[in-house]
Formats: C-alpha cells, structure tokens, sequence
C-alpha cells in the first residue's frame, strides 16, 4: 500500500517513463507494478463530522471532568493539529502536481 504520497508521485513517474521501452517483458513488468500500486494507494479522508446528539455530548462532557485537567496537554493538541494541516497541504501538493504534470503520459486532468 502507498501510504506516503510524497512516495507516490516519483513512483508514478518513473513507471511512466518507462513507457518509452517497446520490449514485451518490460511493458508487461511496469503494469504489472502500476497495476499493484494504484489499487493499493490510500487516499486519506479528512472529512471531520459533528454529531448533535446530546446524550453523547453528556456523556463525554461527564468523562472530562472525571479526568484530572493535566492529563491533557494543550502543547501536545496544538501540534498534532499543526501536524495535520501540514499532511494535508503535503498531500495536497503532491495530487496537484501529479495532475499538473507537463507529462502526456502522466497527465491526469
């Protein structure tokens, strides 16, 4: 699986290029590869929902004020949400430049 897409895009290019090579075996070995990559790449979502359900909320609310206040740290929060909308960007990116690819063989769009 492709977990990693700054990974993906120079793996994806490199298969392509290869397209030039008129020889069976090749052509038959980079599919193959293609084939196995692109059916594994994980495409994250970062869809974030809210649900209004108040016995939830309730609920979760009692959990908080059972835990002691230090047990979160506020620090540790902020940079896993930095970190977050740094992945996004970074995945972001590298869609964008794939697409974008100046390539014929590559481009997408």
């Amino acid at each position: 699986m492709v977990l990693e897409p700054s990974l993906f895009v120079p793996l994806f290019r490199a298969l392509m290029s290869c397209q030039v090579y008129e020889k069976a075996s090749i052509q038959k070995l980079v599919g193959n590869i293609a084939d196995n990559c692109l059916i594994h790449l994980f495409e994250p979502s970062f869809l974030i929902y809210t649900l209004d359900i108040p016995s939830m909320d309730a609920a979760a609310s009692n959990l908080e004020n059972t835990l002691p206040r230090d047990l979160v740290d506020d620090a540790l929060l902020e940079k896993g949400r930095k970190n977050r909308e740094q992945r996004i960007k970074l995945y972001n990116s590298c869609i964008e430049e794939l697409v974008s690819s100046k390539n014929p063989v590559v481009q997408l769009g």
